[in-house]
């Protein structure tokens, strides 16, 4: 096997990030509110009961201003017993004309049935969010993967397959006819996102030489990645009966393991704990809301801190000590 190649964190990253915006802009854009009163009985918001019809003594519109001097209206029902029952946040006057028709039911003693809806306009940028998290993602995965390199049984082809978290990517057969050495064509390749004093990423290619010279590429484009390219050179020659070459030998052989000790690492742990809680607190919230379970003035309560803090602060801690586990460098 050939790779799996490192990935390029920092776009899935700006993914994350994306992915995150988006969901929040379309969910702000596509929540509404049904507001639904008979002529007697009880009033629900969302089909939830709120308050007895017989008891709202005023409704009227009430802006307010947010972080930021932003400005947004709700609907305030004034009920008889003197408390108020507020609706869900919407832009300033896109309740005016609900307001003026449920006032027009009271009045003439009929039912009503009303729904608030959320800021539109932002849905376009919502799905543009998502849709350059797709864009990052994409150039993340590209240079992902491993190659499988087989040798049919006939010991003149070399069947090379790539693959993606188990998804075959494209496959082809190579003549082993006259095959001299194994080489590695070296390069290096844009990090993504490349900041100012930042140096490319290493990479390579395997590559059949010929006994007249010709080089046969066993993919298409570079990959990045040191040591696993020298570790697949090395098994290609031995799996083909060719000389190894000892200038690859010897470079692998002086390639340090890399390692942490267990200060760095528990340090590390504590970042990816308190990062993780955070991420994964988020991310149940937001699946809460999308699922409908909550809305976004519900309060904060212990349990989904637990769950999604909890569960997110054990990934964070999972991946931390993954990723710094005694290993030689790719």
């Amino acid at each position: 096997m050939h790779g799996p190649f490192p990935a390029r964190m920092r776009f899935f990253g700006f993914a994350l990030a994306f992915v995150f915006v988006g969901a929040m802009l379309t969910w702000f854009a596509l929540h509404t509110e049904h507001l639904v009163c008979p002529a007697s009985g009880t009033c629900t918001f969302d089909g939830r009961p709120r308050f007895e019809r017989s008891s709202v003594r005023d409704v009227r519109i009430e802006r307010r201003t947010g972080s930021k001097n932003s400005k947004y209206d709700v609907v305030v029902f004034e009920l008889q017993s003197g408390s108020r029952v507020e609706s869900m946040q919407v832009q300033p006057d896109d309740g005016n004309d609900v307001v003026l028709h449920i006032r027009s039911a009271l009045a003439s003693g009929q039912g009503w049935d009303e729904t608030l809806t959320g800021p539109r306009w932002l849905a376009l940028f919502g799905i543009s969010a998502m849709i350059a998290s797709l864009v990052a993602v994409f150039f993340a995965l590209s240079k992902m993967g491993h190659f499988d390199l087989i040798v049919e049984p006939d010991a003149q082809t070399l069947r090379v397959e790539r693959s993606l978290f188990l998804v075959p990517l494209g496959k082809k057969r190579v003549s082993l006819d006259r095959i001299a050495t194994v080489e590695l064509e070296r390069g290096a390749i844009n990090p993504g996102l490349k900041q100012r004093y930042e140096k490319d990423v290493p990479a390579c290619r395997l590559l059949l030489v010929r006994r007249d010279g010709e080089t046969v590429p066993l993919s298409s484009t570079l990959f990045p990645g040191h040591a696993l390219h020298l570790h697949a050179a090395a098994a290609l020659r031995t799996a083909l009966g060719l000389e190894p070459d000892t200038r690859d030998d010897e470079e692998l052989a002086r390639i340090p393991m890399r390692h942490w000790d267990m200060g760095s690492r528990l340090g590390f742990a504590w970042a990816g704990v308190t990062t993780g809680f955070l991420i994964g607190f988020a991310l149940f919230g937001i699946t809460l809301m999308l699922l409908g379970w909550i809305n976004p003035r519900a309060n904060i309560e212990g349990w989904m801190m637990a769950v999604g803090g909890g569960l997110g602060a054990l990934g964070g801690a999972g991946v931390v000590f993954h990723y710094t586990r005694t290993r030689m460098p790719r």
